[in-house]
């Protein structure tokens, strides 16, 4: 007798917990946050995002063998107002899969009472399924790119900012 697993959607998350010692600027990382949120312009790359990126990147490596590289979609920052709810989005271009990121990895990096809806495939018999995960501070989401999610702000009192990047399979 033989298996072949046929269809399969990961989702990956944790916390990104930087070990005593490492110097970590999280003034220095909003006020980019902010900063491209008010240009409507890619998050540029700074110390801090970059250890962020290599921590979630290190640790799936170590964990599920992952080997993953940062794609040319860049990092972008996310911003939803209080009650806000996103429209639902898909990465990947159906269009053109050959170009489009493998995975997309959410980071909560202000957020309360925020949550991720995840929309996935469960074989031919579950259709259409859907999971929902809350965002804490410094907790991280992961998933293919060709997954529909939307995000929900539940809060009435601040705006939440998240922070989204694009990976590729090495």
């Amino acid at each position: 007798m033989f298996v072949q697993t046929l269809s399969q959607t990961n989702l990956y998350w944790g916390y990104v917990n930087f070990p005593k010692g490492v110097l970590f600027d999280e003034t220095n990382l909003l006020k980019d946050v902010v900063y491209s949120i008010l240009k409507k312009q890619k998050l540029k790359r700074s110390r801090e995002l970059d250890a962020i990126e290599k921590y979630i990147m290190e640790h799936l490596h170590a964990i599920f063998k992952l080997n993953l590289e940062t794609s040319i979609n860049g990092v972008h920052s996310l911003m939803f107002k209080p009650k806000e709810i996103s429209k639902p989005t898909i990465e990947a271009d159906p269009m053109d899969y050959k170009n489009a990121p493998d995975f997309v990895c959410l980071y909560g990096f202000k957020v309360n009472k925020c949550k991720l809806i995840f929309h996935y495939e469960d074989g031919s018999r579950y259709k259409g399924r859907s999971l929902t995960c809350d965002f804490e501070p410094n907790k991280f989401f992961m998933f293919p790119s060709t997954a529909m999610y939307y995000i929900e702000n539940n809060q009435e009192e601040d705006s939440n900012l998240l922070i989204k990047s694009c990976y590729a399979v090495r």
